[in-house]
């Protein structure tokens, strides 16, 4: 009962490191990469932004991997289950620091603060 047990938690974080691949992969990028100023700093974000985001995508890759290439036996699916859920927190920081950067990317750096607090809120 133990081993189905565990087998189940497994599953359900391939299911979430799925998503969240399927996720990064779709995430919309910035494509004008060059801003009419190149001392703003908006190109360094968005490309800042976009190593985050495929950082994320490698640690959400690499425990639907992690996860497939597990046999089933229990000692091997709680080691996974631990070094999945280190990659997976990781992955979910990655991906968070990507889409504030791109949020903060978009913004112009010309407007106030305040308007930079109304685009987030």
């Amino acid at each position: 009962m133990d081993e189905r047990q565990e087998l189940r938690r497994l599953i359900h974080r391939y299911l979430v490191a799925t998503v969240l691949i399927i996720f990064t992969v779709y995430i919309e990028g910035d494509d004008d990469l060059k801003p009419a100023d190149p001392k703003s700093g908006r190109r360094a974000l968005a490309c800042a932004s976009w190593v985050c985001k495929m950082l994320a995508e490698m640690c959400f890759t690499m425990v639907a991997v992690r996860i497939i290439r597990t046999p089933v036996v229990m000692e091997r699916m709680r080691k996974c289950r631990e070094a999945c859920d280190l990659y997976l927190s990781l992955g979910s920081f990655y991906l968070f620091i990507s889409l504030a950067l791109s949020a903060f990317a978009a913004e112009s750096f010309s407007t106030s603060p305040l308007s930079l607090w109304n685009y987030v809120v």
